[in-house]
C-alpha cells in the first residue's frame, strides 16, 4: 500500500513539475539558438585584431593596442522623457575613426596607403578615449614643433 501511496506521489510530482521543466528547456533552446555564436564567442576570448583578414574582422570580438585615432565622427545620444516631457539626455556610445597599424606608417618611405576602422564605444569607455585624444593632440603639437624647427631632439618627442 505504501509503494503504490509512493508511486501516486511521484506521478502527482512529476505532472506539477513537468510543464515547468519543458517549458524551461524550449526557453534554453531559444536563447542557445538567438545568442549561442555570441556565447560561444565571448567563451573562446578576443582574437588579435592584427592577425586577422579584412574578410575576417565582422562579427568579431577582437583585442588590439589603440593608441591614434582621428576623433569622434558620430556619437549615439540618449534622451529620457517622462509624459512627452525631456527629462535627461546624455551621450551613450561614441563611433571613433581609428588608425590600423599605428602612427609609425607616416614616417615609412614607401607605405601602401592607411587603413581605417569605424568603432563603436561605450560609454563606460570614454574617460580612456579622452585620455587617448590628448595623447594624440600632444602628438600632432610637439610634431608640428619638431617639423618647423629643426633644432629639437629625438629624445624631446
Amino acid at each position: 500500500m505504501e509503494s503504490s501511496m509512493l508511486n501516486e506521489m511521484k506521478q502527482k510530482s512529476m505532472k506539477a513539475v513537468m510543464p515547468w521543466s519543458v517549458l524551461l528547456i524550449v526557453i534554453g533552446l531559444i536563447l542557445f539558438v538567438v545568442f549561442g555564436k555570441d556565447f560561444i564567442t565571448y567563451v573562446k576570448g578576443p582574437v588579435d585584431f592584427e592577425a586577422l583578414s579584412m574578410d575576417e574582422i565582422n562579427d568579431q570580438f577582437v583585442k588590439f593596442e589603440y593608441k591614434f585615432n582621428y576623433g569622434t565622427f558620430a556619437e549615439e545620444t540618449t534622451t529620457r522623457t517622462r509624459n512627452g516631457v525631456k527629462v535627461s539626455e546624455g551621450v551613450t556610445s561614441r563611433m571613433n575613426v581609428i588608425l590600423i597599424g599605428g602612427v609609425d606608417h607616416y614616417f615609412e618611405e614607401e607605405t601602401d596607403g592607411f587603413h581605417y576602422i569605424g568603432a563603436s564605444f561605450g560609454k563606460e569607455h570614454f574617460n580612456k578615449l579622452n585620455q587617448v585624444d590628448q595623447n594624440v593632440n600632444d602628438f600632432f603639437t610637439t610634431y608640428e614643433k619638431w617639423y618647423y624647427d629643426y633644432t629639437i631632439t629625438n629624445e624631446e618627442l
